[in-house]
């Protein structure tokens, strides 16, 4: 059964450096899918979205992206093993569409202490979101948070890596690694 572990949880969470502590010292190719990345063929995981210094994930994907990663995933060419984080395919339709082609699929939301969220934001010199915008990502990230399989205290993140250690999605990056 094909597995998805997925991060989603407001700006600046820690998404993205939970995901790179997973992935961390593995080479990332280029997939033949325009969606996704691959790490060495070794691992067999596949993580969905582009790659950004800094800040891989699905962010950066057009707003058209959701049917077809959802094509992709329940076709034939499908990979077995899925890590991805961000907001755009962060949606309970999208999972459960997953769910029903026969993915086991991980909702992990990152949350944070307000206060450390707000230093981590304002720590960031490198954007200046819309206040209305940053509203309406956390307030989805909450909702999400309302169906998610599980819950990681983005604030200590090595301890989060830690407690996916035992996913099936992070046993086959470990295993990559040795």
């Amino acid at each position: 059964m094909p597995e998805l572990l997925y991060f989603a949880g407001p700006p600046a969470a820690g998404k993205s450096t939970l995901v790179a502590h997973l992935c961390r010292d593995l080479e990332w190719l280029e997939a033949l899918k325009p969606l996704a990345h691959q790490t060495e063929a070794r691992s067999g995981v596949v993580q969905l979205g582009r790659l950004r210094p800094g800040f891989p994930g699905t962010d950066t994907l057009s707003m058209g992206a959701l049917p077809v990663a959802e094509a992709w995933l329940t076709g034939p060419d499908a990979p077995g093993a899925v890590i991805a984080e961000g907001d755009r395919l962060a949606s309970a339709p999208f999972f459960d569409r997953l769910r029903a082609a026969g993915w086991t699929v991980t909702l992990v939301v990152v949350l944070v202490d307000p206060d450390v969220l707000e230093a981590r934001r304002a720590a960031r010199t490198d954007w200046t979101p819309n206040p209305s915008w940053l509203k309406g990502r956390d307030t989805k990230a909450y909702r999400l948070a309302e169906v998610a399989d599980l819950i990681v205290d983005g604030t200590n993140l090595t301890g989060a890596a830690a407690d996916l250690a035992s996913h099936p999605v992070a046993t086959l990056l470990a295993e990559a690694r040795r």
